[in-house]
C-alpha cells in the first residue's frame, strides 16, 4: 500500500498501523494454509515412502499393499467436487477447519488400526478430508488476495509445500527405520492446532457468492466419478 505525503501525521500513522496489520493478517492466513495443506502432503509422500513396512505389518502383498494408496486417492478425488459444493454451503473457514480435524483423527486413526481392512477405511477418510486440504489452499490464495499479493502468496505455499515434500520423506524414513511406521501420523496432530489456531484468528469472514451457480453440484458429474472409480 503506498502511503501518500500528508501534514497530518495522524493519516501516516493510522495508514502505516493498516497496513501492518493487513500485512501480518496476510501473513497468519498464509501459514494457517500452509500447515494444514503441509499435513496433507507430508502424510501422502510418507506413506508411499513406508508402504512395504506396512505391507509387512499386517502381513499383505506388495499388490494387496498399493490398495492403501488407490484407496485414498480415489476417495480424493471422488471429494474434489463435492468440496467445493460443501464450503460454499457452510462456509469456507469451517469447511477447512472441518477437513483438518477430520483429516487429523482418522490420521490418529490409522496409527492405531489394527488390521488392514480397519486402515484401508480410515485412508478412505482421510482422503476425503485431504480433497479439501488439497483444493482450498489455492481457493483460499485466489478468494482473499488479489494482483502481485496472489502470485506472490501462491509462490510462498508452493516453496512451503515442496519443503514438506522433503522434510517428510526424511523424517518418516528415519521414524519408521528406528521407531516404525505409525508413528509418522502423530506430527499431524501439532500442524491441525497449529493451523486451525491461525486460521480461527486470521481467516476473514468470507460472504456467500450471490451467483446460484456456484452454490450448485454437478450431481451427475459426481455420480459418474464415483462409477468411475469403484470399477477400478
Amino acid at each position: 500500500m503506498l502511503i501518500e505525503f500528508t501534514s497530518n501525521p495522524g493519516v501516516v500513522a493510522g495508514t502505516a498501523a493498516t497496513t501492518q496489520k493487513n500485512t501480518g493478517a496476510t501473513s497468519g492466513v498464509l501459514v494457517g494454509l500452509g500447515l494444514a495443506t503441509w499435513m496433507e502432503v507430508y502424510t501422502y509422500d510418507g506413506v508411499n515412502l513406508v508402504l512395504p513396512d506396512m505391507a509387512g505389518t499386517f502381513g499383505i502383498s506388495q499388490d494387496q499393499a498399493s490398495w492403501i494408496l488407490t484407496t485414498y486417492i480415489s476417495s480424493l478425488l471422488f471429494s474434489v467436487p463435492l468440496s467445493i459444493w460443501m464450503a460454499n454451503r457452510v462456509g469456507y473457514l469451517r469447511y477447512i477447519i472441518a477437513a483438518t480435524v477430520v483429516f487429523v483423527l482418522a490420521s490418529v486413526g490409522c496409527a492405531a488400526a489394527a488390521d488392514f481392512r480397519t486402515f484401508l477405511f480410515l485412508r478412505a477418510i482421510q482422503g476425503f478430508a485431504g480433497a479439501g486440504l488439497t483444493m482450498w489452499w489455492r481457493a483460499g490464495v485466489y478468494i482473499l488476495m488479489t494482483g502481485p499479493q496472489r502470485s506472490e502468496s501462491m509462490m510462498r505455499l508452493s516453496v512451503t509445500l515442496y519443503v514438506a515434500t522433503a522434510v517428510g520423506l526424511i523424517f518418516c524414513g528415519y521414524v519408521t527405520d528406528n521407531s516404525g511406521w505409525r508413528l509418522i501420523f502423530l506430527p499431524n496432530v501439532l500442524f491441525a492446532v497449529a493451523a486451525t489456531r491461525f486460521l480461527v484468528r486470521y481467516f476473514p469472514d468470507v460472504p456467500h457468492p450471490a451467483d446460484p451457480r456456484a452454490n450448485a453440484a454437478d450431481k451427475l458429474g459426481i455420480l459418474l466419478l464415483g462409477i468411475a472409480l469403484v470399477s477400478l
